[in-house]
């Protein structure tokens, strides 16, 4: 990708999801940390009493596991099924509300300096801090991993 018009041609997601998998590094998507999307921005704030009981803290995001299953399969074409065991560390489960919780955070956006094609058919993009590489999934752009300087 050479000309600032090739950039904007990587469709747009809803929510700016693609900077939410930048916040953590990983060499294969399916060991991304799942609690780096909370702490990036990602689930609601909005908590009912009976689930901060049973949390027992405040200061929390959620994402019922269809979100975070729609989430993962949008930006990296995995399902949960496909996260690897320690991807799920720092996360809380509640079976009642079927829904995935961790400390939220809002790290907000970046802006990609440039980006190259790869021979072997994935996109590498360059922001402050890191690269990630992008491949195609079904004629989208999803995230193949993140490496952080």
């Amino acid at each position: 990708i050479g000309a600032h018009r090739d950039l904007h041609s990587f469709p747009t997601r809803r929510s700016s999801d693609l900077n939410l998998f930048l916040a953590a590094a990983y060499d294969r998507a399916e060991d991304t940390d799942l609690a780096s999307l909370f702490a990036a921005g990602a689930g609601s704030r909005e908590l009912s009493d009976r689930e901060l009981r049973q949390l027992g803290m405040d200061g929390c995001a959620r994402l019922t596991a269809a979100e975070l299953e729609d989430l993962l399969l949008r930006c990296t074409g995995l399902g949960l099924a496909d996260m690897s065991d320690s991807a799920f560390n720092g996360l809380v489960y509640l079976a009642d509300f079927d829904a995935y919780y961790a400390p939220a955070g809002d790290a907000g956006y970046v802006r990609f300096q440039y980006g190259c094609h790869n021979p072997d058919g994935t996109v590498t993009l360059r922001y402050p801090g890191g690269n990630v590489t992008l491949r195609q999934d079904a004629g989208r752009w999803v995230t193949a991993s993140n490496i952080l300087d």
